[in-house]
């Protein structure tokens, strides 16, 4: 009979608990733009984390539709967002959702500094015209291989000479 009560307790206990216990009860509207031409939201799928809890949302519940929005109910508090599509910076951004509320974000499109800058110099003697073509981003290769030979020979890639036309 002792133990019956200790079950009992711990029975309602449990269930007093679990009844008590913190529900997705917030509306969130999170939307996403960009700028660039041609953005397509659709089906981008992001994380979205509950920091307080460690509890990351289902990615079935966590992907834009074409128009860039995402509907979810979450749980109360603090929250991580990551968004990451190629081409575009990442966002990793924290909120919290104490109300119902909608976010948005903003993709920019992803610049890099160029390198491995090359200039290459055509000039056409008979009109006398001349121009100057730049290209970056493209690296030379370090080394070059030969199939025959079973060792690797360095080369130095060209570097470019910038010159200016008359």
């Amino acid at each position: 009979m002792k133990f019956l009560k200790v079950y009992l307790f711990l029975l309602v206990m449990c269930v007093g608990l679990n009844a008590t216990s913190q529900s997705r009860n917030i509306n969130l509207t999170i939307s996403v733009n960009s700028q660039v031409e041609g953005f397509n939201p659709d089906g981008l799928q992001f994380t979205l984390i509950q920091s307080d809890y460690s509890a990351t949302y289902p990615s079935s519940e966590t992907r834009f539709n074409a128009e860039g929005k995402c509907a979810i109910k979450v749980y109360a508090g603090n929250h991580r967002i990551k968004i990451e599509k190629a081409g575009f910076t990442a966002i990793d951004a924290t909120f919290n959702a104490d109300k119902d509320m909608t976010v948005a974000y903003t993709l920019t499109e992803e610049v890099t500094k160029p390198y491995a800058l090359q200039t290459s110099v055509s000039h056409d003697p008979f009109s006398g015209k001349a121009a100057v073509t730049l290209t970056w981003n493209k690296q030379a290769p370090c080394f070059m291989t030969s199939l025959k030979a079973t060792t690797l020979s360095p080369s130095i890639p060209d570097r470019g000479v910038a010159s200016t036309a008359i």
